[in-house]
């Protein structure tokens, strides 16, 4: 027979937001391959072309105000909007700015209703803040998107743990 162990209240979830498109090569656009029949570009010019997005996660570590700027730019183009909103989120959290960040992880779910990276983080802020109903949907819709990602059944697991929903 199994033994249910009460969760104190004291103890609070680790939470480990996800980047969007962390470790993902950038898309080159259709637009950007028709330069390369022109004689006046090289190739070489083209591939050292970044868009917002790619200089926004390139300076996330190092300059996150800079970054943050860049997202903004990558949202006004149109370059990867829900990505940018999420990762903006996580840095407006890593600044203590929770608002705002539920804020940015909204407004990737606007952009792309079905982005998971939104929901789990969205899901991690609401855990974080004590609102275990609304993280619990995003944990559950989370599940739904990618159903082999394990920290998502994890973090739902303690969080209804911690709501004495055994």
């Amino acid at each position: 027979m199994a033994k249910v162990i009460s969760i104190s209240d004291k103890i609070k979830p680790k939470i480990k937001f996800e980047k969007a498109r962390k470790g993902k090569k950038p898309i080159v656009s259709d637009e950007s391959q028709l330069g390369l029949f022109n004689d006046d570009i090289k190739v070489v010019d083209i591939l050292a072309i970044k868009r917002p997005f790619e200089i926004a996660l390139s300076l996330e570590d190092s300059e996150p105000d800079k970054a943050i700027e860049y997202y903004t730019k990558a949202v006004e183009a149109g370059n990867f909007p829900a990505d940018a909103f999420c990762n903006m989120g996580i840095l407006y959290y890593n600044r203590n700015e929770s608002e705002r960040a539920i804020d940015c992880f909204k407004e990737a779910l606007k952009v792309n209703p079905s982005h998971f990276e939104a929901h789990f983080n969205i899901a991690n802020l609401y855990f974080d803040m004590g609102n275990y109903e609304p993280a619990k949907v995003h944990y559950e819709i989370a599940s739904g998107l990618q159903p082999d990602f394990p920290n998502t059944y994890y973090n739902l697991g303690l969080l209804l743990a911690m709501d004495n929903d055994i």
